[in-house]
């Protein structure tokens, strides 16, 4: 990451097609440190473009055009045999996704230049709605109000065991 420039684009570039087959990919129990690894990669890039969103729209579209969403939907359709670490990285990326923004840069523009960058934001609003929807297209097909349920009882059961 860069300020002047954002994400270099040969990350991007190289990353993205990579993140899709790695979640594609069915792993077994040992393996699934990866997926996870992934999907927290994917919400690092996610926090670092939405600083400068307009110099980083390639992600957002990286994101819909290679259907990482759909990927992360899926893991999310699964919960009903179990959560598992993958679910929960799973969510947290699809969080990311739905408000891409960090959230020290745009709710609090007095921190920076508001003017400058709070313009790059409302210009960068489009792809941000645009990702937003990709995003509930695929969540339509599935009960995922009930996925989200299932995540949060299941982090409620491991801290009342802790």
């Amino acid at each position: 990451f860069n300020s002047t420039i954002g994400l270099d684009q040969s990350y991007i570039k190289g990353f993205f097609p990579l993140v899709n087959s790695l979640l594609k990919y069915k792993m077994d129990s040992n393996q699934l440190y990866l997926q996870i690894s992934t999907l927290k990669s994917v919400g690092v890039f996610l926090n670092q473009a939405g600083i400068i969103p307009m110099r980083c729209t390639i992600v957002y579209k990286e994101m819909i055009n290679l259907k990482i969403v759909a990927e992360i939907a899926n893991i999310l359709k699964t919960t009903s045999t179990g959560v598992t670490s993958l679910h929960k990285a799973a969510i947290q990326a699809l969080a990311v996704c739905l408000h891409p923004t960090s959230g020290e840069t745009f709710p609090f523009p007095w921190k920076r230049n508001p003017s400058e960058l709070l313009n790059e934001f409302t210009l960068a609003l489009p792809v941000f709605e645009q990702l937003r929807a990709c995003a509930f297209k695929y969540l339509e097909g599935f009960d995922w109000l009930q996925s989200l349920v299932n995540i949060y009882n299941s982090e409620e059961e491991n801290q009342a065991n802790s």
